[in-house]
Formats: structure tokens, sequence, C-alpha cells
């Protein structure tokens, strides 16, 4: 979750002018890394060896178009 301290000082950061999708990307992203951050304190982590299995077994099942 995004804190007002966290948001403020991401518009301090900013240019004086700025789009509205600019700032929508800045927040969705300060959100995104707020979220990944609460998963890691909460320990929802996926070893690498096992992230390289499943990606190697869905590799197997994809047909990719032949050179």
């Amino acid at each position: 979750m995004l804190t007002k301290t966290r948001v403020i000082e991401s518009l301090a950061s900013m240019p004086e002018q700025f789009t509205m999708e600019e700032i929508i990307d800045r927040f969705q992203s300060l959100d995104d890394l707020e979220n990944a951050l609460d998963a890691i304190r909460k320990g929802n982590l996926h070893k690498h060896e096992d992230v390289m299995t499943e990606a190697r077994q869905w590799l197997k099942t994809q047909k990719w178009p032949q050179p």
C-alpha cells in the first residue's frame, strides 16, 4: 500500500510539468514496488531453481516457429 509520504516524495522528484499519464504511470510503479516489497517481507518468494524448472517445462510445451 502506498503512503502519503511516499507519494509526496515521488511528486517532489518529478519535473514541474507532467502529463496525467506520467503521474498515473509513476503511481502505478510505486504501488507495484510497494506490493513486491510487502510480498518479500511476508516471505512470499520463489526459489530461482523452481522458477527455472517451471520456465523450462513451459518452453517445452510451446510451438516455436522454425527459421
